[in-house]
């Protein structure tokens, strides 16, 4: 992909909203309740996505706000409410919308009185609500790297009712509270790709599948050559052992004082270090199975053990 997940999605969920100027009254109020951050006698809200930013100066323009200003120091924007007349309606905006968030149905916001009842679509509601969360409070890592994507309330109350209220777009986001702020997130791959596909951010929820199938199989590839690396070590350190005792024996006593099936096991052992036990038992005549073959070997393991703590015990006493 030539740009990161992050980015499409933030182009997409501008051009999602951009697309709904209907919706705008109701994405303004969404955004006064939740993203503004209160200071003293101001609220203000911060950003550093130029895409976004002028987004929401064209929706404060076409919903007739007034009172705030704009300042705008390199990549970051900043827009922020001063006069006592405008930070009362904003609070008394806040209120009730909060009140209908709990209390009623999504068709029924004030914010979207306007609209008949044949423009006034759930689906619509729900991409205009989850296109401005995101783009206000909301953070994604890169899907390649982790599934992440939280909504950072700075303040708990508004968090608290709109995490309620994402449950009935079936988004169980967790919940971490930092001071006064609420974080909501998703770490689940396939609630991620849900929100993607209620945002109506399809295009972006096309590319995170396919991203995700291809990190899916290459972590099912990595666990079976971790597997396969895992077992080859355990065969590794068992032959040594194995061959280290053999050597021992030999160098003692010889392999002659071993009974005629050790014997047989501890020489194809000699003879074949890196083999695994199916393999060494499949050389036998007849063929022995795993546990067949690794009982000779243990047997041999225990010998050369005891002759190197009892170096004058005999053969006989070993066996």
């Amino acid at each position: 992909m030539s740009s990161s997940l992050v980015q499409k999605l933030q182009a997409e969920a501008v051009e999602v909203l951009r697309g709904m100027p209907d919706y705008w009254p109701l994405a303004l109020e969404l955004f006064k309740s939740t993203a503004l951050r209160v200071s003293g006698r101001s609220m203000s809200f911060t950003s550093r996505r130029k895409d976004f930013f002028d987004l929401l100066l064209d929706i404060l323009k076409l919903c007739g706000e007034q009172g705030f200003t704009v300042v705008k120091q390199r990549q970051v924007m900043r827009i922020s409410w001063r006069e006592s007349r405008e930070l009362e309606q904003i609070r008394e905006t806040i209120r009730v919308f909060l009140v209908e968030l709990e209390t009623i149905e999504p068709t029924e916001f004030r914010a979207l009185a306007k609209l008949s009842e044949t423009e006034n679509t759930p689906a619509s509601i729900r991409q205009c609500i989850l296109c401005m969360l995101y783009l206000s409070i909301g953070a994604l890592s890169e899907p390649a790297d982790a599934y992440h994507l939280e909504l950072a309330f700075p303040r708990i109350l508004p968090g608290r009712i709109m995490q309620d209220f994402l449950q009935s777009y079936a988004l169980n986001f967790k919940v971490l509270d930092r001071q006064s702020a609420r974080i909501l997130y998703l770490k689940d791959g396939e609630e991620l790709g849900n929100f993607l596909l209620s945002a109506g951010c399809s295009n972006t929820y096309l590319d995170y599948s396919q991203l995700r199938v291809e990190k899916e199989v290459k972590n099912q590839v990595n666990r079976v050559v971790n597997c396969d690396s895992a077992n080859a070590s355990r065969l590794a350190e068992a032959s040594a052992r194995q061959y280290q005792a053999i050597r021992l024996i030999e160098a003692k006593r010889g392999l002659k004082t071993l009974p005629l099936k050790l014997r047989e096991a501890a020489e194809l052992r000699l003879a074949h270090p890196g083999l695994s036990l199916e393999e060494l038992g499949a050389k036998l005549s007849p063929p022995l199975g795993k546990s067949g073959i690794n009982h000779r070997l243990k047997k041999i393991e225990s010998i050369a053990l005891e002759l190197s703590l009892n170096p004058n015990t005999s053969p006989e006493e070993q066996l």
